[in-house]
């Protein structure tokens, strides 16, 4: 893996933890989805890009389709998913 897709997705993880942490907002969560799946150049990253773009556009759905009371809950369910389908392709299982 190349260095800067490294340090990308070291960054979305950093952020998937702020938000669970609730020192990161719905919006910073979303534009690193973005920008962490736009920064994913390689080749063998493309399924993975493919993903983080789809989960993107599920927060955007969740914003607008859920009740305001569980939009939270809803983020984490799909938060956990990423943070498995990233580790996965990093080689970090754990």
């Amino acid at each position: 893996m190349e260095v800067q897709h490294e340090f990308e997705l070291g960054h979305l993880l950093s952020k998937v933890r702020q938000y669970r942490q609730g020192v990161a907002d719905l919006d910073d969560l979303q534009k690193t989805l973005w920008g962490t799946a736009q920064a994913l150049t390689a080749y063998e990253a493309r399924h993975l890009r493919e993903q983080l773009q789809d989960a993107e556009g599920r927060v955007e759905s969740i914003r607008f389709t859920v009740d305001a009371e569980r939009v939270g809950t809803e983020v984490l369910k799909l938060l956990d998913d990423v943070e498995a389908k990233v580790r996965r392709f990093v080689g970090d299982d754990a």
